[in-house]
């Protein structure tokens, strides 16, 4: 049986998904590219003067937010930002 060329790991905030696919990865001798390092190196390359869409949440305490709003309104205000793109 043939390897998958990619496998995507999902999960809730801070629940170790970049340390799970990292070990993985070396497991099974793959490249790893996490989203959490791509959307640092987005963020590093750009302003939310240039990108306002990529920075809508730069001032957000990451588990106020998740923690404090339903999922109704998670969804509808994510889809908002996609909205100002």
């Amino acid at each position: 049986m043939s390897q998958p060329k990619v496998i995507l790991i999902g999960g809730p905030p801070s629940s170790g998904k970049p340390t799970l696919a990292r070990a993985l990865a070396a497991r099974l001798g793959y490249g790893c590219i996490c989203t959490d390092d791509i959307g640092v190196a987005v963020r590093a390359t750009t302003t939310a003067e240039s990108h306002p869409s990529l920075h809508v949440q730069d001032a957000i305490n990451h588990r106020d937010y998740f923690v404090n709003n339903s999922t109704e309104w998670l969804v509808e205000n994510v889809m908002s930002w996609r909205n100002c793109a």
